[in-house]
């Protein structure tokens, strides 16, 4: 779980899109609502019973069918990119290629990160969240990726990572879901929920990097509100 956290940030959009996928049909499968339950009647036979989903549930089961019928916007917005699936993304600034890459372990990242330009501070998390997680990717011993992870109480988890490469993703929403934001001075980008599950937002700076933060069981507010406060 960890690994997939920490890969999503050389191509931010390609696990968040599975994450929300694999959230939507997690929660619909185990709601004690699921609209259909199996019994087994007295010969042995089991049988289907027919239920009422939850209206929450119906609704976002009908909010993400619809969503699903869009076309994903392909183009730039608010000065990122969102390109369709095989289009190669941009190396990170160094230049080197993926296999370039060197990943550090959980020992070295953390003083690599405090002796780099990508160290950050956030100020402002949520009441009872705490750091659990610093994860680097190194090329030719410059730091050219950071992620930190924090988590509290409720499943909540938020993960920050910030990367020296171009605002460059793959396309994983229509266009009336992604919103342009303006956060500190920072252009911004964010995929309206659907659903509680979490929240997803992009920055970039004027330190030519590109930061992505994604939210687990928190609302726009409480993110937007991280992203305020991290520098």
């Amino acid at each position: 779980m960890r690994k997939s956290r920490f890969r999503f940030l050389l191509a931010p959009l390609v696990v968040v899109a599975a994450g929300l996928v694999a959230f939507a049909i997690g929660r619909y499968a185990a709601s004690d609502d699921t609209p259909a339950i199996a019994q087994i009647d007295p010969s042995g036979t089991p049988v289907i019973i027919e239920r009422t989903p939850h209206p929450d549930i119906a609704a976002a089961i009908t909010a993400i069918a619809e969503d699903n019928r869009k076309p994903l916007f392909i183009g730039e917005l608010n000065g990122f990119t969102f390109v369709g699936p095989g289009t190669p993304f941009p190396k990170v600034q160094g230049g080197c290629s993926n296999a370039e890459l060197r990943e550090l372990n959980s020992s070295e990242a953390g003083a690599a990160i405090r002796g780099s330009g990508l160290d950050f501070e956030a100020d402002d998390l949520p009441s009872g969240m705490s750091l659990t997680e610093e994860t680097a990717v190194v090329c030719k011993d410059e730091v050219v990726v950071v992620q930190r992870v924090y988590e509290g109480s409720n499943d909540r988890v938020l993960t920050i990572g910030r990367a020296r490469s171009e605002p460059v993703g793959l396309a994983i929403a229509p266009k009336d879901r992604l919103s342009p934001l303006t956060i500190r001075g920072r252009p911004s980008v964010l995929v309206v929920p659907l659903t509680s599950s979490g929240t997803i937002l992009f920055m970039r700076d004027d330190e030519e990097t590109f930061w992505t933060i994604n939210a687990e069981r928190m609302g726009v507010d409480e993110t937007r509100q991280v992203a305020e406060g991290v520098e």
